[in-house]
Protein backbone atom coordinates (compact mmCIF):
# COMPACT_ATOMS: atom_id res chain seq x y z
CA UNK A 1 0.00 0.00 0.00
CA UNK A 2 2.61 2.75 0.80
CA UNK A 3 4.48 1.55 -2.41
CA UNK A 4 1.42 1.78 -4.57
CA UNK A 5 0.75 5.74 -2.53
CA UNK A 6 4.50 6.53 -3.06
CA UNK A 7 3.80 6.96 -7.02
CA UNK A 8 2.86 10.67 -7.56
CA UNK A 9 0.95 10.03 -11.30
CA UNK A 10 -1.97 8.50 -11.54
CA UNK A 11 -2.33 8.58 -14.72
CA UNK A 12 -3.82 5.20 -16.96
CA UNK A 13 -0.16 4.69 -18.36
CA UNK A 14 1.85 4.91 -15.43
CA UNK A 15 -0.54 2.36 -13.57
CA UNK A 16 -0.80 -0.37 -16.55
CA UNK A 17 2.99 -0.29 -16.33
CA UNK A 18 3.17 -1.41 -13.06
CA UNK A 19 4.82 -5.21 -12.94
CA UNK A 20 1.43 -6.32 -10.47
CA UNK A 21 -0.90 -4.93 -13.38
CA UNK A 22 1.17 -5.22 -17.04
CA UNK A 23 2.12 -8.99 -15.93
CA UNK A 24 -1.54 -9.95 -15.50
CA UNK A 25 -2.47 -7.45 -18.07
CA UNK A 26 -0.76 -9.71 -20.49
CA UNK A 27 -1.77 -13.53 -19.15
CA UNK A 28 -5.56 -12.28 -19.62
CA UNK A 29 -5.66 -10.60 -23.15
CA UNK A 30 -3.33 -13.46 -24.69
CA UNK A 31 -6.13 -16.10 -23.46
CA UNK A 32 -8.43 -14.23 -24.66
CA UNK A 33 -6.87 -14.68 -27.87
CA UNK A 34 -6.35 -17.73 -27.49
CA UNK A 35 -10.21 -18.30 -26.30
CA UNK A 36 -11.85 -17.14 -29.08
CA UNK A 37 -9.35 -18.91 -31.59
CA UNK A 38 -10.20 -22.14 -29.96
CA UNK A 39 -13.54 -21.77 -31.00
CA UNK A 40 -15.64 -21.84 -27.36
CA UNK A 41 -18.58 -19.27 -28.68
CA UNK A 42 -17.80 -19.74 -32.48
CA UNK A 43 -19.47 -23.33 -31.67
CA UNK A 44 -21.95 -21.70 -30.18
CA UNK A 45 -22.99 -19.35 -33.08
CA UNK A 46 -22.26 -21.35 -36.29
CA UNK A 47 -23.74 -25.00 -34.61
CA UNK A 48 -26.00 -25.46 -37.11
CA UNK A 49 -23.59 -24.83 -40.07
CA UNK A 50 -20.75 -26.80 -38.60
CA UNK A 51 -23.04 -29.99 -37.97
CA UNK A 52 -24.33 -29.68 -41.17
CA UNK A 53 -20.99 -29.33 -43.12
CA UNK A 54 -19.78 -32.42 -40.99
CA UNK A 55 -22.68 -34.77 -41.52
CA UNK A 56 -22.90 -33.73 -45.09
CA UNK A 57 -25.51 -36.25 -46.17
CA UNK A 58 -26.50 -36.54 -49.62
CA UNK A 59 -30.46 -37.43 -50.87
CA UNK A 60 -29.93 -41.33 -50.27
CA UNK A 61 -33.20 -42.40 -48.29
CA UNK A 62 -30.94 -45.45 -46.61
CA UNK A 63 -28.96 -42.35 -45.04
CA UNK A 64 -29.26 -41.77 -41.10
CA UNK A 65 -31.59 -39.07 -40.19
CA UNK A 66 -30.08 -36.39 -38.43
CA UNK A 67 -31.11 -33.03 -37.37
CA UNK A 68 -28.27 -30.68 -36.86
CA UNK A 69 -31.30 -28.25 -35.21
CA UNK A 70 -31.88 -30.56 -32.17
CA UNK A 71 -28.37 -31.28 -32.06
CA UNK A 72 -27.42 -27.50 -31.99
CA UNK A 73 -30.22 -27.58 -28.70
CA UNK A 74 -28.47 -30.28 -27.35
CA UNK A 75 -25.02 -28.87 -27.19
CA UNK A 76 -26.33 -26.04 -25.72
CA UNK A 77 -27.82 -27.43 -23.31
CA UNK A 78 -24.96 -29.65 -22.35
CA UNK A 79 -23.30 -26.86 -21.98
CA UNK A 80 -25.69 -24.86 -19.68
CA UNK A 81 -25.02 -28.42 -17.49
CA UNK A 82 -21.59 -28.03 -17.58
CA UNK A 83 -20.99 -24.76 -16.81
CA UNK A 84 -22.82 -25.64 -13.96
CA UNK A 85 -20.30 -28.14 -12.81
CA UNK A 86 -17.17 -26.43 -13.75
CA UNK A 87 -18.50 -23.58 -11.38
CA UNK A 88 -19.24 -26.47 -8.45
CA UNK A 89 -15.33 -28.03 -9.68
CA UNK A 90 -14.09 -24.05 -8.94
CA UNK A 91 -15.01 -24.44 -5.29
CA UNK A 92 -12.72 -27.34 -4.31
CA UNK A 93 -10.34 -27.88 -7.20
CA UNK A 94 -7.23 -26.15 -8.10
CA UNK A 95 -7.37 -23.26 -10.43
CA UNK A 96 -4.58 -24.64 -12.52
CA UNK A 97 -5.05 -28.11 -12.82
CA UNK A 98 -8.72 -27.70 -13.70
CA UNK A 99 -7.93 -24.87 -16.44
CA UNK A 100 -4.72 -27.16 -17.69
CA UNK A 101 -6.96 -30.21 -17.73
CA UNK A 102 -9.66 -28.67 -20.26
CA UNK A 103 -7.12 -26.98 -22.63
CA UNK A 104 -5.42 -30.52 -23.12
CA UNK A 105 -8.23 -32.28 -23.14
CA UNK A 106 -10.02 -29.40 -25.92
CA UNK A 107 -6.99 -30.15 -27.84
CA UNK A 108 -7.09 -33.83 -27.77
CA UNK A 109 -10.35 -34.15 -28.71
CA UNK A 110 -10.60 -31.38 -31.72
CA UNK A 111 -7.18 -32.46 -33.00
CA UNK A 112 -8.49 -36.22 -32.92
CA UNK A 113 -11.93 -35.07 -34.70
CA UNK A 114 -9.90 -32.73 -37.45
CA UNK A 115 -7.93 -35.58 -37.89
CA UNK A 116 -11.42 -38.60 -38.28
CA UNK A 117 -13.38 -35.64 -40.97
CA UNK A 118 -9.71 -35.16 -43.07
CA UNK A 119 -9.59 -39.03 -43.21
CA UNK A 120 -13.46 -39.53 -43.92
CA UNK A 121 -13.00 -36.76 -46.25
CA UNK A 122 -16.22 -35.57 -48.25
CA UNK A 123 -17.86 -39.02 -48.51
CA UNK A 124 -21.48 -39.79 -46.95
CA UNK A 125 -21.12 -40.17 -43.34
CA UNK A 126 -21.88 -43.74 -41.64
CA UNK A 127 -24.04 -44.36 -38.70
CA UNK A 128 -20.84 -45.47 -36.93
CA UNK A 129 -18.78 -42.51 -38.25
CA UNK A 130 -21.67 -39.91 -36.69
CA UNK A 131 -20.95 -42.21 -33.63
CA UNK A 132 -17.25 -41.34 -33.47
CA UNK A 133 -17.87 -37.69 -34.71
CA UNK A 134 -20.86 -37.37 -31.73
CA UNK A 135 -18.15 -38.57 -28.73
CA UNK A 136 -15.57 -36.54 -30.18
CA UNK A 137 -17.68 -33.55 -30.35
CA UNK A 138 -19.18 -34.09 -26.64
CA UNK A 139 -15.98 -34.39 -25.45
CA UNK A 140 -14.53 -31.12 -27.46
CA UNK A 141 -17.86 -29.40 -25.82
CA UNK A 142 -17.34 -30.90 -22.40
CA UNK A 143 -13.58 -29.81 -21.90
CA UNK A 144 -13.62 -26.42 -24.01
CA UNK A 145 -16.74 -25.17 -21.51
CA UNK A 146 -14.47 -24.39 -18.75
CA UNK A 147 -12.82 -21.91 -20.79
CA UNK A 148 -15.81 -19.68 -20.38
CA UNK A 149 -15.81 -19.34 -17.01
CA UNK A 150 -11.83 -18.46 -17.13
CA UNK A 151 -11.96 -14.69 -18.21
CA UNK A 152 -14.25 -13.41 -15.51
CA UNK A 153 -12.20 -15.54 -12.83
CA UNK A 154 -8.74 -14.40 -14.02
CA UNK A 155 -9.86 -10.77 -14.15
CA UNK A 156 -11.15 -11.00 -10.30
CA UNK A 157 -8.06 -13.21 -8.76
CA UNK A 158 -4.89 -11.69 -10.77
CA UNK A 159 -5.90 -7.91 -11.17
CA UNK A 160 -4.98 -6.04 -8.67
CA UNK A 161 -8.18 -4.47 -6.50
CA UNK A 162 -6.88 -0.75 -7.18
CA UNK A 163 -7.27 -1.85 -10.82
CA UNK A 164 -10.30 -3.35 -10.78
CA UNK A 165 -12.51 -0.85 -12.37
CA UNK A 166 -10.38 -0.47 -15.09
CA UNK A 167 -11.56 -4.34 -15.73
CA UNK A 168 -13.70 -3.32 -18.35
CA UNK A 169 -11.74 -2.79 -21.05
CA UNK A 170 -10.39 -5.97 -21.36
CA UNK A 171 -14.04 -7.35 -21.79
CA UNK A 172 -14.76 -4.41 -24.36
CA UNK A 173 -11.65 -5.44 -26.21
CA UNK A 174 -12.55 -9.42 -25.91
CA UNK A 175 -15.69 -8.47 -27.65
CA UNK A 176 -14.29 -6.56 -30.15
CA UNK A 177 -12.13 -9.75 -31.27
CA UNK A 178 -14.93 -11.90 -31.04
CA UNK A 179 -17.17 -9.65 -33.45
CA UNK A 180 -14.15 -9.54 -35.96
CA UNK A 181 -13.48 -13.43 -36.18
CA UNK A 182 -17.17 -13.93 -35.75
CA UNK A 183 -17.69 -12.06 -38.99
CA UNK A 184 -14.81 -13.93 -40.82
CA UNK A 185 -16.25 -17.06 -39.66
CA UNK A 186 -18.12 -18.01 -42.74
CA UNK A 187 -15.16 -17.38 -44.79
CA UNK A 188 -12.81 -18.50 -43.08
CA UNK A 189 -15.21 -21.76 -42.94
CA UNK A 190 -15.38 -21.82 -46.50
CA UNK A 191 -11.29 -21.62 -47.38
CA UNK A 192 -10.59 -23.97 -44.31
CA UNK A 193 -13.54 -26.35 -44.11
CA UNK A 194 -14.69 -27.94 -41.21
CA UNK A 195 -11.95 -29.90 -40.55
CA UNK A 196 -9.61 -27.39 -40.83
CA UNK A 197 -11.31 -25.08 -38.25
CA UNK A 198 -10.97 -27.92 -35.94
CA UNK A 199 -7.66 -28.30 -36.12
CA UNK A 200 -7.56 -24.37 -35.54
CA UNK A 201 -9.37 -25.08 -32.56
CA UNK A 202 -6.91 -28.11 -31.20
CA UNK A 203 -3.64 -25.90 -31.42
CA UNK A 204 -5.13 -22.82 -29.90
CA UNK A 205 -6.30 -25.13 -27.10
CA UNK A 206 -2.86 -26.19 -27.08
CA UNK A 207 -1.13 -23.06 -27.26
CA UNK A 208 -3.41 -22.00 -23.97
CA UNK A 209 -2.30 -25.19 -22.08
CA UNK A 210 1.38 -24.21 -22.45
CA UNK A 211 0.52 -20.30 -22.13
CA UNK A 212 -1.25 -21.78 -18.16
CA UNK A 213 1.46 -24.01 -18.08
CA UNK A 214 4.37 -21.53 -17.69
CA UNK A 215 2.64 -18.35 -16.33
CA UNK A 216 -0.29 -18.74 -15.02
CA UNK A 217 -0.33 -18.93 -11.17
CA UNK A 218 -2.08 -20.59 -8.86
CA UNK A 219 -4.90 -18.21 -6.88
CA UNK A 220 -6.97 -21.19 -5.31
CA UNK A 221 -6.75 -20.14 -1.27
CA UNK A 222 -4.54 -17.10 -1.87
CA UNK A 223 -5.15 -12.96 -1.20
CA UNK A 224 -5.36 -10.60 -3.71
CA UNK A 225 -2.29 -9.27 -1.91
CA UNK A 226 -0.35 -13.03 -2.30
CA UNK A 227 -0.91 -12.62 -6.41
CA UNK A 228 0.16 -9.01 -5.88
CA UNK A 229 3.39 -9.82 -4.25
CA UNK A 230 3.98 -12.45 -7.04
CA UNK A 231 3.71 -9.93 -9.76
CA UNK A 232 6.40 -7.71 -8.02
CA UNK A 233 8.74 -10.47 -8.54
CA UNK A 234 11.32 -10.18 -11.80
CA UNK A 235 10.44 -13.63 -12.93
CA UNK A 236 7.24 -13.78 -14.92
CA UNK A 237 7.29 -17.89 -14.70
CA UNK A 238 5.34 -19.94 -12.35
CA UNK A 239 7.02 -22.89 -13.00
CA UNK A 240 10.49 -21.07 -12.27
CA UNK A 241 8.67 -20.53 -8.57
CA UNK A 242 10.93 -21.65 -5.93
CA UNK A 243 8.77 -24.55 -4.47
CA UNK A 244 9.85 -24.07 -0.80
CA UNK A 245 8.51 -20.27 -1.65
CA UNK A 246 5.17 -22.21 -2.66
CA UNK A 247 4.61 -24.20 0.58
CA UNK A 248 5.46 -20.80 2.68
CA UNK A 249 2.72 -19.73 0.65
CA UNK A 250 0.17 -22.17 1.46
CA UNK A 251 1.09 -22.32 5.01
Amino acid sequence: ENLNRSHKSNSLLSVMMQPSVLKPLILINAFNILQILSGTYLIVFYAVDIITEICNFDDDPNSPQFSTMQSAVLTALIRLLLTMVYCCLLLRCKRRKLYLSSCILSAIASITLSSFLYWKGTTTKSFNDLIVIGILMLLYISANTCSMLMPGIMVGELLPLRVRHWAGMIFTAFNLMLFGVTKIFPWLRYAIKTQGLFMMFGCSSLLAFILFYWFLPETKDRTLNDIEDYYLESNWIWQKRSKKADENDQS
